[in-house]
């Protein structure tokens, strides 16, 4: 099965595909529980980051926005997160 590309790559120059999962800040290792991991999903017309786990709730205005926001790759959906990957 082939992962959909979105086209898009993180700061490091990671590529980003859909499932993966994404932080809008440097995710420190301290810190991980405290910041906002957001899922990359197929919208109706572009790619989009949707909230995954974090202190943000489902009421919140950012809880969906536009992929290109993301700052870094730190895992996908099948394997979680990817501890190495944290700063």
């Amino acid at each position: 099965m082939t992962k959909d590309f979105t086209n898009y790559c993180d700061d490091s120059g990671q590529k980003i595909y859909v499932g993966d999962l994404v932080t809008l800040a440097s995710p420190l290792k301290n810190e991980i529980d405290k910041i906002n991991i957001f899922k990359v999903v197929k919208g109706k017309n572009d790619y989009e980051i949707v909230f995954y786990k974090g202190s943000m709730s489902s009421t919140d205005r950012n809880y969906r926005q536009k992929l290109s926001g993301a700052y870094k790759v730190i895992g996908n959906i099948k394997t979680g997160i990817d501890e190495s990957l944290l700063e």
